[in-house]
C-alpha cells in the first residue's frame, strides 16, 4: 500500500495463470478513530490463448470437414475465417464445420477478451480431383431454318482437361448435318454444324468427350429443320408512269408459302404470288416476303415512278420527281444508283468544300455509278439535263 496524502493504492500480485473470483476487505485504522472497512470483489481471468488448429490441411474440393483449437477457449470467444471462397462455415462450440469450394485459402481462428486477442491460422491446400469432363449442349430441342447456314452449339468442359480432350462428333444424317469444326480453348468451346440439304426433317447430332484416362459424357440435341421457302424474284417494270397500274409476279412460287407485298414499307397484300400496283408521284421499293413458320427469304426491285407531267421548268430545277438517287448511305466501296426519265444526263460529285471528285453522263432510266476510294464523308451529287438541275447529298461510312 503507498499513500500519499489522502490518496491511497493497494497493489495485489496474483499466482500466474490463476482463475479465481476473490472477495478482499480492506480495513483503515488511526489508532484512535474507530476503523472503517471497504469490500473489494476481483475476478482474475486467462489471457487468450488460440492454441494449435487441429485439422485435416490437404481436403478435397467440395467436402466437409471439423476444425478444432487445442487449447480450449474457456470464457474467452473464438471466431474462424477462411480467407478463399467456401460453401459454407458454421461454428459449434470452440469447432467450426467447413464445407470446401474449389480454392485453397488460410484457415484463421482468433480467441479474445477483455485482456487482448490472439490468433492462429493454416494453410489448407484444396484438392481438383480428376473428374471426367462436363459438357452442356443447351437446350435438347432447337428449330433451325433449312439451307439458312451454319448452326453453332456453345459448351463447356471440365477444369482439368482444357487441351487433352478427343471430341467426336455424330449426327442421325450425315447427308443433311455435316460437323465444321469446334472453336474455342479452355473450358468455353463452340461446336459448328453445317447444313448440307434443305429439307424438312428431324435431326439430332452427339458431342462426346473423352479425357486422356478414358473417362467421357455425351450430349445430344433435336433439331427440326423447317423447309425453308424457295428462293423466288420479282419479274415487272421497273421505271412506271404516275398513275398508271401495272402487275408484278413471283417466278418460283413455293407452293403453301405465305406472303406479304409491301411498297415503301406499306402493306399491300398477303397470300399471292402476283399483285396489281397502283403507283402515285414517289418512287420507292417493292418488297416480297414470304415464309413457311419462322423460316423467310425475300425479293426487293426500285421502281421509279415517272412524274414528268408535273415538272416545272420556270425556275431551271426539276423536282425529286424528275431524277431519283438510292442509297443515301453507303458503306465503303459501294454504288449508287440513277433513277431519270431523261433520255440522257450528265453528273457530277464534289466535296463540301466543292472539289469535283467525279463526273460522267447517263442514258437515263437507272444509271449505276461505281464509286471506290471515297474516304468517309458527306458528298454532293449533281445531275443535270438541259436547264433542269437535281442536287442530293449522300453520305459515305
Amino acid at each position: 500500500i503507498s499513500i500519499i496524502g489522502n490518496e491511497a493504492v493497494l497493489m495485489l500480485q496474483g499466482v500466474p495463470d490463476t482463475t479465481a473470483s476473490l472477495n478482499i476487505t480492506l480495513t483503515v485504522s488511526d489508532g484512535v478513530n474507530p476503523s472503517v472497512s471497504l469490500p473489494l470483489y476481483v475476478s482474475i481471468i486467462h489471457s487468450p490463448e488460440s492454441g494449435i488448429i487441429l485439422g485435416s490441411q490437404n481436403v478435397l474440393e467440395y467436402s466437409t470437414h471439423v476444425f478444432t483449437p487445442s487449447m480450449p477457449s474457456v470464457g474467452n470467444q473464438i471466431s474462424w475465417s477462411f480467407t478463399s471462397p467456401l460453401q459454407s462455415l458454421q461454428s459449434s462450440g470452440d469447432s467450426v464445420v467447413i464445407q470446401f469450394g474449389n480454392a485453397s485459402g488460410y484457415l484463421v481462428s482468433t480467441t479474445s477478451n477483455t485482456c487482448g486477442s490472439k490468433r492462429d491460422s493454416i494453410f489448407i491446400q484444396v484438392q481438383v480431383p480428376n473428374l471426367p469432363p462436363t459438357l452442356s449442349l443447351g437446350l435438347n430441342y432447337q428449330e433451325a431454318c433449312g439451307g439458312s447456314g451454319p448452326l453453332a452449339f456453345p459448351f463447356t468442359v471440365g477444369d482439368e482437361f482444357p487441351d487433352s480432350l478427343s471430341i467426336v462428333f455424330h449426327s442421325s444424317d450425315s447427308l443433311v448435318l455435316q460437323q465444321v469444326g469446334v472453336q474455342g480453348s479452355g473450358n468455353q468451346r463452340v461446336l459448328t454444324v453445317e447444313q448440307t440439304a434443305n429439307t424438312g426433317s428431324l435431326q439430332f447430332i452427339t458431342l462426346t468427350i473423352t479425357d486422356a484416362a478414358g473417362q467421357f459424357v455425351s450430349d445430344t440435341v433435336f433439331i427440326s429443320i423447317l423447309p425453308a421457302p424457295q428462293p423466288v424474284s420479282i419479274s415487272g417494270p421497273d421505271t412506271v408512269m404516275e398513275g398508271s397500274q401495272h402487275t408484278y409476279e413471283l417466278s418460283g412460287y413455293t407452293n403453301g408459302a405465305d406472303y406479304q407485298w409491301l411498297f415503301n414499307s406499306n402493306y399491300l397484300l398477303s397470300n399471292a404470288d402476283s399483285i396489281q400496283v397502283s403507283f402515285q408521284n414517289s418512287s420507292g421499293w417493292l418488297v416480297y416476303h414470304t415464309f413457311i413458320a419462322n423460316c423467310s427469304s425475300a425479293d426487293s426491285l426500285f421502281v421509279f415512278v415517272d412524274t414528268s407531267s408535273v415538272i416545272t421548268s420556270a425556275s431551271g430545277k426539276a423536282g425529286k420527281e424528275a431524277f431519283g438517287v438510292f442509297p443515301t448511305a453507303l458503306m465503303g466501296n459501294q454504288s449508287i444508283c440513277i433513277y431519270s426519265y431523261f433520255p440522257w444526263f450528265s453528273f457530277r460529285i464534289s466535296d463540301l468544300s466543292g472539289h469535283i471528285l467525279l463526273s460522267g453522263t447517263g442514258t437515263g432510266g437507272k444509271d449505276e455509278i461505281f464509286l471506290t476510294s471515297f474516304a468517309s464523308g458527306v458528298y454532293i451529287l449533281q445531275v443535270e439535263h438541259l436547264s433542269h438541275i437535281f442536287r442530293k447529298k449522300f453520305i459515305v461510312h
